[in-house]
């Protein structure tokens, strides 16, 4: 089991639960009531609306948004949007 490892520039606001062994990159913002399970790693500069659930031991790529009250199950790209439960990558038109 690794170490937990928040960056720098890393914004939290409160009752957010971050389990073993995960990584929060720089300047990434996570609003209230979100769960990021074990080995999960989030990338930098992704935004993190409230009441978020994280899978474990998946990756969320850098300047990626994830909509509040999502249900993030798999990984999601950099520079998408995840929505929904389960959480879906919002395509663009």
């Amino acid at each position: 089991m690794g170490s937990t490892i928040i960056r720098k520039g890393v914004k939290l606001d409160n009752l957010i639960q971050i389990a073993h062994n995960v990584e929060i990159g720089e300047n990434t913002v996570i609003a209230a009531q979100t769960g990021i399970s074990g080995s999960t790693k989030i990338g930098k500069n992704v935004f993190c609306g409230a009441n978020v659930l994280f899978a474990e031991n998946i990756e969320i790529g850098n300047m990626s948004s994830i909509i509040f009250g999502s249900n993030v199950l798999t990984n999601v790209p950099s520079k998408k949007t995840a929505y929904g439960n389960p959480a879906k990558i919002l395509d663009y038109v």
